[in-house]
């Protein structure tokens, strides 16, 4: 355990009494629900969570509006820490919102959200504030469903948040570093066809300084193949 709890609003469109969800406050709804005064999980002793610092993640259609979500979170008043877009995000027309640490990720055989479009989206934030943590992935196998398939990146996806929202140095060593147990030494990366990424398919940089991470940069080495493209 990375010692998270993690919230899964399933409302598919609508809640339980049928009424329309609006995708991008799923996740507000959430929050402001299980950050109360009697969360859902109130009667589990054991349960300690603190909301000064999330995280948000979406898949897919769930990453799809991910920008959105994360702007009402900020108006709602909770500080959203860090961002994690999982093969999807790409129509968002608020990704100005994310300014916070994000990690986009995708994977080479996904033909139903181009690895192209994802890094676009990458090098779109990432001017947004240089400074913050930002990660870019494209797996070298994998399809849409690699996260529940492979699940390649979901400790990498641990760690990121570990880093981010709860400043763990040696996640952010991990994330962020050039040693040999580093994400971009780990995995096995591409770069997205047609894509001018000097990286090979993976990018770390901006990250938050700690032990073991070394100086922020742009750029990954390690187990990368380049496309035939």
């Amino acid at each position: 355990s990375h010692g998270f709890v993690v919230l899964a609003p399933l409302t598919s469109g609508r809640f339980a009494n049928r009424t329309k969800c609006e995708p991008a406050l799923d996740l507000v709804k959430a929050l402001k629900a299980s950050s109360g005064s009697t969360p859902p999980w109130a009667g589990v002793a054991t349960v300690k969570a603190r909301f000064d610092r999330v995280g948000l993640m979406g898949h897919s259609a769930g990453a799809r509006l991910l920008a959105s979500a994360a702007r009402n979170a900020s108006k709602s008043g909770y500080n959203v820490a860090a961002a994690v877009l999982s093969h999807g995000g790409t129509h968002d027309a608020n990704t100005d919102a994310l300014r916070m640490p994000a990690f986009f990720m995708d994977a080479q055989d996904d033909d139903h959200v181009h690895p192209e479009n994802m890094y676009d989206l990458f090098e779109r934030v990432y001017p947004l504030n240089p400074k913050s943590g930002h990660v870019f992935v494209n797996l070298a196998k994998g399809g849409h469903m690699e996260p529940s398939d492979l699940g390649q990146l979901n400790d990498w996806t641990a760690r990121f948040l570990g880093c981010h929202v709860k400043g763990r140095a040696t996640s952010c060593g991990r994330i962020y570093g050039t040693q040999s147990d580093a994400l971009c030494r780990s995995v096995e990366h591409v770069a997205a066809t047609g894509t001018q990424d000097p990286t090979g398919g993976c990018n770390a940089t901006g990250g938050v300084p700690a032990a073991g991470a070394g100086p922020p940069r742009r750029g990954g080495s390690g187990r990368s193949r380049r496309s035939g493209a």
